[in-house]
């Protein structure tokens, strides 16, 4: 399990963090899906939350609603 350091203010997450984390999150089979409402977070058949989502990988929300949003342009999707 990974030990996530606390922090008073959060980092900034670069574009190169952003790629990181989608290539781990896909190795740990974790999957963005757009959906008709939006999008969801899916691991294996299981529906997961931004919350989770955000804990289980140290991120705030604001950090994971900016990650959302490059995955979603860039296109989580290609390699």
């Amino acid at each position: 399990m990974r030990k996530i350091k606390r922090r008073l203010i959060a980092r900034y997450i670069t574009k190169k963090d952003f790629l990181r984390y989608r290539k781990q999150m896909r190795e740990d089979g974790l999957i963005l899906e757009l959906t008709e409402e939006g999008y969801e977070w899916r691991v294996g058949n299981y529906v997961t939350t931004n919350k989770s989502v955000a804990e289980v990988w140290g991120m705030t929300a604001d950090q994971l609603r900016r990650f959302v949003n490059w995955a979603i342009e860039e296109d989580w999707w290609k390699e």
